[in-house]
């Protein structure tokens, strides 16, 4: 794929993690992640071919794609509206 492995977390029903250019990829469909699990390692895709190894992210609130450092300085009781 273009982009990579790519891994599809949904934290509750208003926030939503994708993560890009994974490799070794720890997680599978339905499983229930909590924090400190490990997903996969930074791995590789074709978009960017001089670099080994990169991570791709994006954030989605209320189905809003959201800067990641805005989602990362954001109250927890924020995430809930």
């Amino acid at each position: 794929e273009r982009l990579g492995s790519v891994v599809t977390i949904e934290y509750n029903s208003n926030v939503t993690l994708v993560y890009y250019s994974l490799s070794d990829v720890k997680v599978t469909a339905g499983m229930k992640v909590k924090t400190g699990d490990i997903i996969g390692t930074s791995g590789s895709n074709k978009l960017e071919n001089e670099k080994q190894n990169c991570l791709l992210f994006e954030v989605y609130l209320n189905g809003n794609l959201v800067n990641p450092i805005d989602f990362f300085e954001m109250k927890l009781e924020d995430l809930n509206k």
